[in-house]
């Protein structure tokens, strides 16, 4: 009887159109619940999304983000290229999107809010893109250069990788964590399941595939184990696999790995960097990129794929994996012969350039979209073709620089450039930038394209900082996010004193934003915030953390339902209302009183005449005060004291030593006696069970 109840609510129930509905359908439909079991939904597994195709170049109008990461203070550097030592300008090193948040490491000290108020804030940079302000500002204190940025698999945490030791975040805590850390950035702290030690050298790389994270950069033992440069690390737990080491030959001081990815299949590594050689015990190939077959996770196999240049192994800038794993971008930089941006193909065999294009002076950086290789440097007038190329013009002021005094020819493209994927042809796309060396940093999203430089403007001067966002805007969203799963309380579960708290969670493709909440009683008032009960509408809006939500509801003892949606960033909404029913009590009286037993009429036995005597019985730990009665006909209707009508009607009789009986004054047919709920304190209300009385016929 209790499933052909449910299926007739599921029928017949729907909030979305009831928002203040009190009449007779939904009295019958929530009395019907509340004697049936909750039903609740199960949400997927959130997946991990691939970056979306972008429709066109990204604008050069950057997206202008709070806080701005500044260049400032200045350091010297002494270098190969600057033996006596130069000024260096601080910059932004990695960048990526982690749901709503953009994050931005590097070696600089300070930021600079909308307020123009400049804070100290070194290494590690957070904002949120929806708004446009920054996020856990001061929140978190790193003792080290970020150098790696990746989301992660929950919504609003990220990895970061560097030089750092420790980190402070948002309760003061000190973690130590060896140059790999998780954190949560909806909360501002570090993510304590998560832990890495023994980390010797800097990481610079940080790639998430399913459930397994890769670690690339200069170091040679990591998690107590002698693995050099490249390595596996578990996502949750940042445990070391130890079965996952490759030999390398480099012998440059770092950067041995500055770029990497992994097909989507998740099936295949990619990378490279100034490692020189690699060797898995059986391949050894002297190269730039390698590809690595990583389907079995407890033996990484090289492939044969090798890529070399004649270039100085110490001027390789940056590496970049097209989205899709087809092709791999390597960039040189020395201000010199070598200023070269290669495409190399991503066959798993001996690889010549698919093309290559001269910058002219230095290039530092490179990222790779479906339809453009973005690169970033100090070049301002890189060679044209070989396609039609447009001139264009210089920006930011730089008409002299070394592209356009040592060389004839060429196009202005002022520190920041988009080249063809099929042959390298400089594109129609000049935003310009004023930075000094250049950009160190390329990113490709689904959104666009986050540039990290040591300027702090571009596109004529549009202060943006050292952190650039080429954003197309918020892609249309029509996903909705799912049901709702309740976590707590159990349905139907009696629940002692106030407030009570309910949580749940629910998924979406991005994020979920907030929880919207209806909460009724018995007799379908709304709850209202400051605990009280009324006809008028209220919804709670609670903001979802990490996709989960928790609220204290301040019920008095009663019978409630918790209906709840939620909602995303796009303003979708989950296509059900998620229901959940309790029952609480208060603390005097824990115990509900027993189910009823009928003493008459039989069960589903006919009686003769009207009215019909119903008798029965309940015990308590206390005692039972009262039986309430809900008798409905066939076509569930109600019956009152004299008539069968439309609208809620309850027989309450006191209890007597534990007992009652009623005289219903029914009319031929088929009837259902039934409960209305459990009451609380002294007011004792005992679940009743059914009964059904038939009259033959009049005389």
């Amino acid at each position: 009887m209790v499933e052909e109840r449910r299926a007739w609510a599921e029928r017949v129930i729907d909030e979305e159109s009831c928002e203040v509905e009190t009449g007779r359908v939904f009295r019958r439909v929530l009395a019907l619940l509340i004697s049936a079991a909750a039903i609740v939904s199960v949400a997927p597994i959130a997946g991990f999304a691939a970056i979306d195709p972008h429709p066109s170049l990204v604008p050069e109008t950057p997206h202008i983000l709070y806080p701005k990461v500044l260049n400032t203070p200045s350091y010297t550097s002494i270098n190969p290229n600057c033996p006596n030592g130069c000024v260096t300008y601080r910059e932004v090193l990695a960048a990526d999107q982690a749901g709503k948040y953009l994050v931005a490491g590097g070696n600089f000290w300070n930021v600079r809010t909308r307020d123009g108020v400049v804070h100290d804030q070194k290494y590690l940079s957070i904002a949120n893109i929806n708004t446009d302000d920054p996020a856990c500002l001061g929140a978190f204190t790193v003792n080290g250069y970020v150098r790696a940025v990746e989301p992660a698999a929950v919504d609003g945490q990220v990895y970061i990788g560097g030089e750092f030791t420790w980190i402070i975040d948002s309760t003061g805590v000190q973690h130590q964590r060896s140059k790999i850390a998780l954190l949560d950035l909806d909360s501002c702290t570090v993510v304590t399941s998560f832990t890495s030690t023994g980390v010797d050298s800097r990481v610079t790389e940080l790639v998430l595939s399913g459930n397994r994270l890769f670690v690339g950069g200069d170091f040679t033992t990591i998690g107590g184990q002698n693995i050099s440069y490249v390595a596996e690390v578990d996502p949750s737990s940042g445990a070391v696999r130890p079965s996952f080491r490759l030999q390398f030959g480099s012998n440059q001081e770092f950067q041995k790995v500055r770029g990497m990815g992994v097909n989507d299949a998740g099936t295949r590594l990619l990378f490279g960097g100034r490692f020189g050689s690699v060797s898995d015990g059986i391949r050894n190939l002297t190269t730039l990129t390698a590809i690595v077959d990583i389907s079995n996770p407890t033996t990484p196999r090289l492939t044969a794929h090798r890529f070399t240049s004649p270039h100085p192994l110490y001027y390789l800038q940056d590496v970049a994996i097209a989205p899709d794993a087809s092709s791999i971008g390597v960039v040189f930089g020395a201000a010199t012969v070598y200023d070269y941006v290669y495409l190399v193909g991503a066959g798993e065999s001996t690889q010549s350039m698919r093309w290559r294009h001269y910058m002219r002076d230095t290039t530092g950086s490179i990222g790779i979209s479906n339809n453009a290789v973005y690169v970033g440097g100090h070049f301002c007038k890189p060679d044209s073709g070989p396609g039609s190329t447009q001139t264009m013009s210089p920006l930011m002021g730089l008409n002299t620089c070394t592209g356009s005094v040592s060389f004839n020819g060429g196009v202005w493209r002022t520190h920041v450039a988009a080249l063809s994927l099929t042959n390298g042809t400089p594109l129609t796309w000049n935003p310009g930038a004023n930075s000094n060396f250049g950009a160190r940093e390329m990113t490709v999203t689904s959104r666009g394209l986050i540039m990290g430089m040591d300027g702090q403007a571009v596109n004529n001067y549009v202060d943006t900082g050292a952190l650039v966002f080429f954003d197309f805007g918020t892609p249309a969203d029509n996903v909705l996010p799912s049901d709702v799963t309740y976590t707590s309380p159990t349905a139907w579960s009696t629940v002692v004193g106030s407030p009570v708290t309910v949580t749940g969670t629910a998924t979406d493709n991005n994020a979920v934003e907030e929880f919207r909440l209806r909460v009724y009683s018995a007799d379908l008032q709304y709850l209202q915030p400051d605990g009280s009960l009324s006809t008028n509408f209220y919804e709670f809006r609670v903001p979802a953390v990490n996709g989960a939500f928790s609220v204290d509801l301040p019920v008095s003892p009663g019978t409630f339902i918790v209906s709840g949606r939620a909602v995303d960033a796009a303003g979708n909404s989950s296509p059900n209302w998620a229901k959940l029913g309790f029952i609480d009590v208060d603390q005097g009286d824990v115990v509900p009183p027993s189910d009823v037993t009928y003493t008459s009429p039989t069960a589903w036995s006919t009686v003769v005449g009207s009215p019909v005597t119903v008798t029965g019985t309940a015990t308590d730990d206390i005692s039972v005060e009262e039986f309430r009665l809900r008798v409905y006909s066939a076509d569930l209707r109600i019956c009152s004291r004299w008539f069968v009508v439309d609208e809620l009607y309850e027989f309450r009789v006191p209890a007597v030593n534990g007992a009652f009986s009623v005289d219903l004054p029914v009319s031929p047919g088929t009837f259902i006696v039934s409960r209305p709920g459990r009451g609380c304190g002294r007011e004792l209300v005992a679940e009743l069970g059914q009964a059904r009385v038939h009259r033959c016929g009049p005389g």
